[in-house]
Formats: structure tokens, sequence, C-alpha cells
């Protein structure tokens, strides 16, 4: 174990003294690496003050400068972490260079230590820019504390980095533009597209590996964020619908995913909607493939949710596990209440089930599904409310 020297009153003052630039503080934290210079520094007034980020209003620019304490401290948390994460809880900044250098220094501390800067990442998250590593090193931190058995708090942390909020401007901008077609709203996330799919998926993997008997609560998590994109994703008049009597929502997947497998027919990867959908798809696979005893669990789970997306996962999940609970698969495609809704049949999932199964079933269940075909039903009661509610 390396032994450094405690600093004399003397070699702090002399150390001070000469720190008079920036650039001469930045030099002396950038080349220092004796831990025993935290404390004696604190109590000198050191690691109080960050850099506010600087914004130029004339050429529309802002910068987020680095403070060379910050980086310093991160680089010494594996060494003192309890006095790290002391400066770190008091800490008080605009400056997401600053939250980076922190969250590095939470990575170096052990877990029950890190927990303790939940609270306040949570915070730092919010105030991120759209290129910032931030997510990524936050993605780790996640791990990080699940690993340690904070897996409650790891959770709650991994479900404000992937927060998914509603287009904030999208109905000002409708009526602003006086538009005959309404476009529908986009949901927003706190940074790109393109990275929140990939940590994401990475992210939520590692949760699952180290989740013992909480991985359905990974789950769990993941379809409150699906949720969140699908509501964010109607007009007014689309979310009216959810108080109608249905068993399922429209939400127009059908026509924005073509299937709920990796298709070249389906909409952009990288909208919101569908990055959720394969989290929600891959983690439900990874629970099944280590116990796919859990299928009518899953199942279940993701048909307390009324929008069509959920109910295509879950059939989904059902073929590709349909020698697990024939049970379930011949309650999917022999439920008449299912069959006889206006889009079912139209589902890319419901479709190949029946055509897969179809030889297989009971005879008497076979005819019953020949019977539907040939004297539909459909169920266009949803027409009939929207219309009480525009004559009304």
């Amino acid at each position: 174990m390396t032994s450094w020297k405690k600093p004399t009153p003397q070699q702090i003052d002399k150390a001070i003294a000469k720190l008079i630039h920036p650039q001469q503080r930045n030099y002396f934290f950038n080349h220092l690496q004796n831990p025993e210079w935290i404390e004696p520094l604190k109590n000198k007034g050191f690691f109080q003050n960050p850099p506010s980020i600087v914004e130029d209003r004339i050429l529309g620019t802002i910068t987020f400068p680095m403070w060379a304490e910050s980086r310093y401290l991160a680089q010494m948390a594996k060494h003192k972490s309890k006095e790290v994460l002391k400066i770190a809880l008091k800490i008080e900044s605009d400056n997401p260079r600053v939250y980076e250098d922190f969250v590095d220094a939470a990575l170096q501390m052990p877990s029950q230590e890190a927990v303790q800067l939940v609270k306040k990442v949570k915070t730092w998250i919010e105030k991120t820019y759209s290129s910032s590593p931030l997510p990524k090193k936050v993605a780790a931190l996640i791990v990080h504390l699940a690993k340690g058995g904070h897996f409650k708090k790891a959770l709650d942390l991994a479900r404000s980095l992937f927060e998914v909020m509603p287009d904030s401007n999208f109905f000002n901008e409708q009526k602003a533009e006086n538009r005959v077609y309404i476009l529908s709203p986009k949901p927003q996330i706190r940074f790109d597209n393109w990275n929140y799919e990939r940590i994401i998926k990475k992210c939520v993997a590692e949760l699952v590996k180290v989740a013992k008997n909480d991985k359905i609560d990974v789950l769990i998590m993941l379809n409150f964020l699906l949720l969140d994109a699908i509501n964010y994703s109607q007009s007014d008049g689309k979310r009216e619908q959810r108080e109608t009597s249905l068993p399922i929502w429209e939400d127009g997947s059908h026509y924005w995913l073509y299937d709920i497998e990796e298709s070249d027919e389906n909409y952009s990867h990288l909208e919101v909607r569908k990055i959720l959908i394969t989290a929600v798809k891959d983690t439900a696979e990874q629970i099944l493939e280590e116990d796919n005893t859990k299928i009518r669990d899953i199942v279940s789970l993701l048909e307390e949710r009324r929008w069509r997306v959920f109910h295509r996962i879950a059939l989904y999940l059902i073929r590709k596990y349909q020698n697990v609970d024939y049970n379930l698969l011949i309650e999917k495609l022999a439920d008449h209440n299912r069959f006889t809704n206006s889009n079912t049949y139209e589902d890319y999932e419901y479709v190949h089930l029946l055509k897969d199964n179809f030889a297989q079933l009971p005879v008497e269940k076979q005819e019953q599904i020949l019977g539907w075909i040939e004297n539909p039903q459909i169920d266009y009661s949803w027409l009939e409310d929207q219309e009480k509610k525009l004559n009304g």
C-alpha cells in the first residue's frame, strides 16, 4: 500500500502563495498525486468554488470550464473516499464538467459511500448537455451501485437517467402554425437518441445480470419508460381514447412498427419508442433465457398496460417461447375479445403466432377461430365513443 506524507503547515502556505493565477492552480492540481493534501487544502477554502458555465449571448455559445480541483478529487477518491464524498455532497454548481468529475469520483468509492450521492446525481442529470459524457458515466455508476448491493437505488437512478418527457413546445407550435393536419408530438429524452440507445442497452443488460431476485423490477422500470413514451406520443384527441372501455388502446404502432423483431421495414430504430420497445423485448428475453417459466408472469406484466404495443410484445414472446406454456398460447389465440378488437388481426405477431400453431390447436379451438373469420364481429364501440364526444 502506498504511503503518503502529510504536508506541513509551512508547505501548505508556501504552495498556496504560488497559486495566484488560474494556470498555476491548474498545473498544481494536475500534478498533485498526494491525497493527504485534501483536508488541509479544504480548510484553506479550496474545493468550494467551481467555475460556472460561460454563456456568450452575442455569439450564442456556452462554454463549460474544466476545474482542476475536481479532477484531482476524482483521482484521489479511491484513497480518501470519505473526504471526497463530504466535498461532493456540499458542492453547488451549474457546470456539467464538475458533475462529470464527481461521478468519476463516485465510481472510485465503495458503493456504500457512492450511494449517498444518488440524490445529488439525479439533479445533475437534469442539467446535462446533449454531447456530455455524463450519461455514460452515470450508467456506469448505476451498475456500480447494483453490484454493491444497492439495487433499488440503482434502479431509481436509472429511471432518472432514462426518463422520457413530454414535448413541451408541441401544442404551442401546432396552434401557432394553425395546421390542418395535427402531427404527433415526439417524446423527449435528456441526451441524444444514438447514445440513449447504446447506453440503455448496455446498462440494462448489466442490471439484469446482477439483479438476482429483482430481475422483474428492471422490466417494470422499462415498462414505465415505454408507457411514458407512448403517452407522450399521442395528440389530445388520441389521449381521450384512454377513457373508453376497450381492452386495448390504439397507439398506431401498426403504422410505425411493422414487427417487434428487428425488421428493415420498421420505423427508425433511433426513435425513442422503438429504442424502449427493443429494451423491453431484450430484457424480457434475457430473463426468460435464464428461467423461461416466468413467461406467464412477464406476459401478465406487459398486458397490464392498455396500449397495443405492450400486447404485441407479449405475443412476440409467446411465439418465441411457444413450447414453454402451451395453455398460455391457446388462451391468447382463442381470446374472442382480442380477436374482435379492430386491429388485433392486423398485428404481425398475432398473425404469425396463429400461422405457426393453428394446426396444433385442439379441433374445437380451430373451429372457433374459423367461425370468427367467416362471421367477423369487429368491435367498433370506440367509434361510437368518439362520436359521442364530438357531438356532445
